[in-house]
């Protein structure tokens, strides 16, 4: 088994903490399962911006993070990057 270096691990601690993964994740047809990092988006945008869809938003935003958090994990000299990407991304969304 490879040793992980500490930085690495912390990246990886760090994501399991802000992306923790439903081990019963909703099969097709089902109806979504709670995720409690996008309820929480979501009451925050309710909250404090005036969209059309707040709900879908938080889905949408909370994806964007994922996906670069799961990138990063695994190419973290892409970090840079995909940090700018993704925060110009998120801005767009909620700018309207």
């Amino acid at each position: 088994m490879a040793r992980t270096k500490p930085s690495e691990q912390r990246r990886s601690d760090l994501h399991d903490v802000l992306f923790r993964h439903n081990s019963h994740a909703s099969r097709p047809g089902e109806p979504p399962r709670p995720n409690l990092a996008i309820d929480a988006q979501r009451n925050l945008l309710e909250e404090t911006a005036t969209l059309p869809d707040p709900g879908a938003t938080a889905i949408v935003l909370y994806h964007a993070m994922h996906g670069t958090a799961d990138h990063i994990l695994h190419a973290p000299d892409d970090q840079r990057r995909l940090l700018d990407e993704v925060t110009r991304i998120c801005r767009a969304l909620l700018e309207t």
